[in-house]
C-alpha cells in the first residue's frame, strides 16, 4: 500500500461519502410528501405543507454543526448522526406498521404522528453528523497530492448511491412497505462501529499531521489508535503547541540528513589527493586556485608550489 497509504484513504473518503447516501436521507427528501400523504394518512395538501417544512427544518439544522464541529470533532458527530438515524428508523418502522393496511378511519392517529414526527427527528440527525461532514472529511484526510483525483472519486460514490437509494425506495415500500425502513436501521446501525473503530478524528490536524499519522500506521485497524496517540501540534485557537522540529518526524528526517552528510564526507576522504590530506578534489582544485607562493621560515624566499599545492 506503500508508505503514504494512498489507497487506505481513499477508500475511507469514498466509503464515507457512499454512508451519507445508504443512510436513507434521500428516501426523505425526495419522498416525504407521498409519505405523509399515502403512509402516514394526511391530506395531499396538508402533505405538501409539511414536506416544505420538512426541508426548511433539514436547512435551518444544518447550521448547528458550523458552530460545533470544532468543539465536538468529526467522529463524535458522525457517530450522534449515525446513532439517532438509525433510532429514527426504528421508530418510523414501528409506527408505520401499526397502520399499513389500514384504512384513513382505521388508522391509529398517534402512531400518524409520530411517523410524521420522525421524519423531522431523522433529518435533524443527519443534519447534524453527515449533511457537511462528507465534503469535509475526505478534503482532510487525503495529502494534497491526491486530493483532486482521491475527492471525485468519492463524490462519484455519492452520487451513485444517490441514484440507488432513489430508485429501490418506490419499489421497496410497494413490495416490503414497513419494513423498508428496518433496512434503513440495520445500515445506519452498521455504520456505528466502522466510523468508530476506521475513522480517524481529523479536528485540529494539520495536512502534515494526517501524513504523520498514516505513516505510523501498519494496518486499516490501528489508524484510529494511532491518531489517539500522536499529540497534536496546534491548539484549539490555532496556537503551536509542539514545534515541528521536536516532532518525530522532524528527527527522523533530521537522522537521515545527518547519514546522508557522513556519506558524503566519507566519499570525499576517499577521493582526497595523492598527498595524504584527506581532502576532497574540490578542495584540491580551489587550494590550488587559491594559493601562488609559500614564505620559506628561512629567509623570506619564495618557493614554487606544484599543481597539487605542495610545497617543492
Amino acid at each position: 500500500m506503500g508508505k503514504d497509504r494512498h489507497l487506505h484513504r481513499t477508500v475511507l473518503a469514498y466509503v464515507n461519502q457512499m454512508f451519507q447516501q445508504i443512510s436513507g436521507i434521500n428516501l426523505i427528501t425526495y419522498y416525504a410528501a407521498n409519505i405523509y400523504e399515502n403512509y402516514v394518512g394526511l391530506s395531499p395538501f396538508i402533505s405538501r405543507i409539511l414536506a416544505a417544512c420538512n426541508g426548511t427544518e433539514y436547512f435551518l439544522v444544518s447550521w448547528i454543526p458550523v458552530f460545533i464541529i470544532e468543539k465536538f470533532g468529526r467522529r463524535s458527530l458522525m457517530l450522534f448522526g449515525a446513532v439517532g438515524m438509525s433510532l429514527s428508523m426504528v421508530v418510523l418502522a414501528i409506527a408505520n406498521s401499526i397502520n399499513e393496511g389500514k384504512s384513513a378511519d382505521e388508522r391509529n392517529t398517534a402512531a400518524g404522528i409520530v411517523a410524521a414526527a420522525f421524519l423531522f427527528v431523522f433529518n435533524s440527525f443527519f443534519a447534524v453528523g453527515w449533511l457537511g461532514m462528507t465534503w469535509l472529511y475526505p478534503a482532510e484526510i487525503v495529502p494534497l497530492r491526491i486530493r483532486a483525483p482521491a475527492n471525485a472519486l468519492a463524490t462519484s460514490a455519492n452520487w451513485a448511491f444517490n441514484f440507488m437509494v432513489v430508485m429501490i425506495t418506490p419499489v421497496a415500500f410497494s413490495s416490503i412497505g414497513y419494513q423498508t425502513y428496518i433496512i434503513f436501521a440495520v445500515i445506519n446501525a452498521f455504520i456505528i462501529p466502522v466510523t468508530y473503530f476506521f475513522y480517524p478524528e481529523t479536528a485540529y490536524r494539520s495536512l502534515e499531521e494526517m501524513d504523520t499519522i498514516f505513516h505510523k500506521t501498519t494496518s486499516v485497524f490501528d489508524v484510529v489508535k494511532v491518531a489517539r496517540e500522536l499529540p497534536r501540534r496546534f491548539g484549539k485557537n490555532g496556537e503551536l503547541l509542539i514545534d515541528y522540529n521536536d516532532t518525530e518526524e522532524a528527527a527522523a528526517h533530521g537522522g537521515a540528513r545527518r547519514r546522508s552528510s557522513a556519506g558524503a564526507g566519507a566519499t570525499g576522504g576517499v577521493h582526497g589527493s595523492g598527498a595524504g590530506f584527506g581532502i576532497s578534489n574540490v578542495g584540491d582544485k580551489v587550494r590550488t586556485k587559491n594559493v601562488e607562493n609559500v614564505d620559506t621560515p628561512s629567509g623570506g624566499g619564495e618557493s614554487s608550489v606544484d599543481e597539487k599545492g605542495v610545497e617543492k
